[in-house]
């Protein structure tokens, strides 16, 4: 079985896989492009809840990661807060934008 850790390129999506949807298009992330992976989820419809997020740069590298519990929620609401966590990590961690980035 494959592990994400061990080689995250295996879990990309492929640009031909995307290419089918209607204005929807990939393309390879610059140099300096960072990407969130997130994921919430719930216990139950509401439950207890948590996120999980990692930090990599454009070569799979990972540069930080968190996790922790969000409260009693759905696991929709759970996406959302952790998106919302992340977008706030970025800010307050890393700058507002990509270019002023100076933690990685």
């Amino acid at each position: 079985m494959a592990c994400w850790w061990v080689s995250p390129r295996l879990f990309d999506s492929h640009p031909a896989a995307l290419s089918h949807g209607a204005g929807v298009f990939w393309s390879l992330p610059t140099s300096n492009t960072m990407r969130f992976n997130v994921d919430g989820s719930s216990h139950g419809k509401p439950g207890p809840t948590g996120c999980g997020d990692v930090l990599t740069d454009v070569a799979s590298s990972v540069k930080d990661l968190f996790s922790g519990p969000l409260g009693f929620m759905f696991s929709n609401e759970a996406e959302l807060v952790d998106i919302k966590t992340a977008c706030n990590f970025m800010l307050i961690h890393m700058g507002a934008f990509g270019a002023h980035c100076s933690r990685v």
